[in-house]
This record gives structure tokens, C-alpha cells and sequence, in this order.
């Protein structure tokens, strides 16, 4: 895999990352491209997972904010929050996909 980047730690500023011109224009030519940057998860392709199943998640919320009309999460504490997530879940599962009206 050819690096597109330069990368260069310093102890005062942390991570610098400069592009590589003439790689990154190679790389958009033959097959596009798309950065992933995390300050936790260094492979790869464990990156790239988590970024496809982030589409998953955001529609599920998006459906319990739109169907059940479950638009706040105001709790005070995060058992609350789980909990409330929870019921919720379990609500859009048994609500029906289509209403009859």
C-alpha cells in the first residue's frame, strides 16, 4: 500500500499530517479515496468496520425519533438513559411497520 501522507509526531503540537501530493492525486485517479482518522482504533480495518456499521445505528435512532416520536433523551443518570434506550427499542420493535388508518 502506497502512504499518502506524511506523519510526524511532535511532544509539544502532537500529530502533524500532511498529504503527499502526487500519491494522493494517484490514488484519486485509479481509485478514489476517503480518510479515517481515530485516536483509538489503529487498524485499519477495524476502522473501516466501525465506519459501515455507523449507518446502521444512525437509522435505528433516526426510527425512534421519527416513528415512536421519541425526540429527547433528558435523564439523570446513564442507567436512566439505557433503560430509556432500551424500552424504546423494544417499542419500535412491536410497532407495526404499517398503520392502517
Amino acid at each position: 500500500m502506497q502512504k499518502i501522507f506524511y506523519r510526524q509526531e511532535d511532544t509539544g503540537t502532537g500529530i502533524q499530517i500532511e498529504p503527499i501530493d502526487k500519491a494522493m492525486a494517484e490514488a484519486g485517479k485509479l481509485h478514489g479515496y476517503f480518510i479515517l482518522l481515530s485516536n483509538k482504533v489503529k487498524d485499519p480495518v477495524a476502522a473501516l468496520e466501525l465506519y459501515r456499521t455507523r449507518d446502521v445505528v444512525e437509522k435505528a435512532f433516526g426510527n425512534l425519533k421519527e416513528r415512536l416520536n421519541c425526540r429527547r433523551t433528558l435523564v439523570s443518570s446513564d442507567q436512566s438513559l439505557d433503560g430509556k434506550i432500551f424500552v424504546e427499542f423494544i417499542a419500535l420493535y412491536i410497532f407495526p411497520t404499517s398503520r392502517k388508518r
